[in-house]
C-alpha cells in the first residue's frame, strides 16, 4: 500500500497466500468465445497457408498477399511492440508463429500450436514481471492502408487467458484461532496493492495504442483492488460474527460460574441435614417393622 506521495508504508502486512510459480497464458486462435460461423473450419497445423483459412461455413477469412498482421498486447502493463508480419501467397501459420517468437517481450515464452483444438498456446516465463495480457492479432490491407481484414480480425481479435502470471510466495498469512474448539482457525492475508504489483508503474500514454492499453491496465487494477477490498470485508464480517459468538459464550460461562459461587452454604447444609435425619428415621422404622413378626414367632415356640 502507498500514501499520497507514493511511498510504501504497508507491504504484505499479513503476508501473501501461496501463489503459482508458472505463468501461463493460452489465447485461442479460433476465439472460442464466438459461436456459429465464427469458427475455423479446418484442422490447423504449421503448414496451413494463411490465405486458405476459412470459417465454419467455408467462407475465406480474406487474407491475401500484401496484408499486414500485427500482434499486440501488454506485458506487466507495458505495451508489446511487435514487428509487422506481411502476408504472401505462400506464408503459413508456422511463419506467423515464428514472427511472434521474434517479439522481444516473448523471448522467454514458449509458443506452440495445438492442431486438434486449433489454438495457439503461449506459455510465459515464471513471475509477475512476465505477465501477458490483452493479446490479439489484427490484420490490415497493407502497410499504408489501415482498412481492416474483417474476417481475420473477427476470429483473432481477442484471446482467452487461462491463467495470470504470479510470483512464487510462501504462505505467510496470519493464522488466528477464532473458536473454543481445536481446529477452529482462520487464515488472514492482505496482498500487496502497490503500483508495481498492480502493473501501473510502466503505463505509457504518449501514443494512442499505449493509451488504450493503459485503460485496460487501469481497469484490471481497479478489479484487483475491488476484489481485495471485498476479501477484507469478508474477513471483517467473519471476525465480527466470531466476536459476537464468543461474547455470548463468555456471558453464559460467567453466569454459570456466578450461580456456583453464590450458593447459600448454610441453607444447603440445613437441607442436607434434614434429608439425612429423615433417611435415618425411615431406616429405623423399617427395622422396627421387620422385628415385630420375628417377636411373635418367638412367643409361639
Amino acid at each position: 500500500m502507498k500514501d499520497a506521495a507514493g511511498q510504501t508504508f504497508v507491504k504484505n502486512i499479513l503476508g501473501d497466500a501461496t501463489q503459482d510459480t508458472k505463468a501461463t497464458v493460452s489465447p485461442t486462435l479460433n476465439n472460442t468465445a464466438v459461436a456459429g460461423a465464427d469458427a475455423i473450419k479446418q484442422t490447423l497445423d504449421t503448414s496451413t497457408k494463411l490465405s486458405d483459412l476459412v470459417d465454419k461455413d467455408g467462407n475465406n477469412l480474406g487474407l491475401t498477399a500484401g496484408n499486414v498482421i500485427k500482434f499486440s498486447g501488454t506485458q506487466n502493463g507495458s505495451e508489446i511492440k511487435s514487428t509487422d508480419f506481411t502476408v504472401t501467397n505462400s506464408t503459413t501459420v508456422g511463419d506467423l508463429l515464428n514472427s511472434m517468437r521474434n517479439t522481444p517481450e516473448l523471448k522467454d515464452a514458449v509458443i506452440s500450436l495445438d492442431a486438434t483444438n486449433g489454438t495457439i498456446n503461449i506459455t510465459g516465463a515464471a513471475g509477475a514481471k512476465n505477465d501477458l495480457s490483452n493479446m490479439k492479432l489484427s490484420a490490415q490491407k497493407s502497410a499504408t492502408d489501415t482498412s481492416t481484414v474483417s474476417g481475420f480480425n473477427r476470429m483473432f481479435g481477442s484471446v482467452t487467458v487461462t491463467q495470470e502470471a504470479q510470483d512464487a510466495a510462501s504462505d505467510s498469512s496470519l493464522v488466528s484461532h477464532i473458536g473454543a474448539n481445536q481446529g477452529q482457525t482462520m487464515n488472514i492475508d492482505i496482498n500487496e496493492m502497490s503500483t508495481k504489483s498492480l502493473k501501473l508503474g510502466s503505463i505509457d500514454i504518449s501514443t494512442q495504442t499505449g493509451a488504450e492499453t493503459a485503460i485496460s491496465v487501469v481497469n484490471n487494477a481497479l478489479e484487483a483492488v475491488s476484489s481485495e477490498r471485498a476479501k477484507l470485508g469478508a474477513f471483517q464480517n467473519r471476525l465480527e460474527h466470531t466476536i459476537n459468538n464468543l461474547g455470548t459464550s463468555s456471558e453464559n460461562l460467567t453466569a454459570s460460574e456466578s450461580r456456583i459461587r453464590d450458593v447459600d452454604m448454610a441453607k444447603e447444609m440445613t437441607e442436607y441435614s434434614k434429608n439425612n435425619i429423615l433417611s435415618q428415621a425411615s431406616q429405623a422404622m423399617l427395622a422396627q417393622a421387620k422385628s415385630q413378626p420375628e417377636q411373635v414367632l418367638q412367643l409361639l415356640r
